[in-house]
């Protein structure tokens, strides 16, 4: 509101907005730590912004960087042993489907620039978990032990890594299919559940 007030462009206003989603993914989502410092944060921005202490959009960006973005290393060893439960509505299922998403896109070139469409508002994907208890251990709610795959592939018998794989081979998302093979290759431990979680994680702090 105060960027609007001073009559910023739209473009601005989306810039800054960015920033604010990508502090608020890594401070809230990942790391999990409370709000009051981004609301206190944001605020004291704001107040700059309608004082003129703040007078353009890189002055703007810079000062949320250095007040209220959690560093890169601090978020990376966060996303590592990242956990998430899924569902299937509410924001516990929305949150975990976000950063499927956009982890998706990044590391596999998926669904590019349709991904809003289709993911959240044509709601054509679903979370799959790809490993039973059984099979992976306390890493069950991994992000790593996650799948976003199409509405069409999901089954509701589907107990165990190996019974997934010929409906993620069908995917038309490449990640799926890589992880199609990497099932076939080795099965699906504990390990492996590990190894994508690193993998997704060198992406994480150039998405946020």
């Amino acid at each position: 509101m105060a960027m609007v007030y001073k009559k910023y462009s739209e473009t601005g206003i989306l810039q800054v907005a960015n920033k604010l989603l990508a502090i608020f993914v890594r401070h809230r989502t990942i790391i999990n730590d409370g709000t009051n410092r981004l609301e206190t944060g944001f605020s004291d921005v704001a107040r700059k912004i309608w004082d003129l202490e703040l007078t353009s959009v890189d002055d703007i960006i810079a000062e949320l960087n250095n007040r209220l973005l959690p560093s890169d290393p601090a978020t990376e060893a966060s996303f590592s042993v990242l956990e998430k439960a899924g569902g299937q509505r509410g924001a516990k299922r929305w949150t975990l489907v976000y950063l499927l998403a956009e982890l998706y896109r990044a590391e596999y070139e998926d669904l590019g620039d349709q991904l809003y469409r289709d993911v959240f508002k044509d709601d054509n994907y679903q979370l799959v978990q790809i490993g039973n208890e059984t099979e992976v251990g306390d890493r069950l709610n991994y992000v790593g032990n996650w799948a976003l795959l199409e509405k069409k592939w999901v089954k509701e018998d589907v107990r165990d890594a190996r019974s997934w794989t010929p409906y993620l081979q069908k995917s038309a998302l490449k990640g799926n299919q890589q992880l199609a093979d990497r099932i076939q290759a080795n099965s699906w431990h504990a390990h492996d559940v590990d190894t994508r979680q690193h993998e997704f994680s060198q992406n994480v702090t150039l998405i946020w």
